[in-house]
């Protein structure tokens, strides 16, 4: 019940992200939560998102960007 009322109610999040280079610039790809173990980006970061319906909007400059940290095989 709880998942349907966050789903529907709009509410803002941080999420991190996963960032991609091309050129001189990073892009983001992906939610953190959404790749598998073994893939490598460039970088990541915290993002704040408005969320609505499962969609996320970037809202701001994204915060402590770094170097990627990969997902370990447990």
């Amino acid at each position: 019940m709880i998942k349907w009322l966050v789903l529907l109610i709009p509410h803002w999040e941080t999420d991190t992200v996963v960032l991609q280079e091309k050129g001189d610039e990073l892009h983001i790809v992906c939610s953190y939560s959404d790749i598998k173990p073994g893939e490598v980006f460039d970088g990541m970061c915290e993002l704040k998102t408005f969320t609505w319906l499962n969609w996320s909007f970037p809202y701001g400059q994204p915060i402590n960007v770094r170097s990627f940290e990969p997902k370990v095989i447990a």
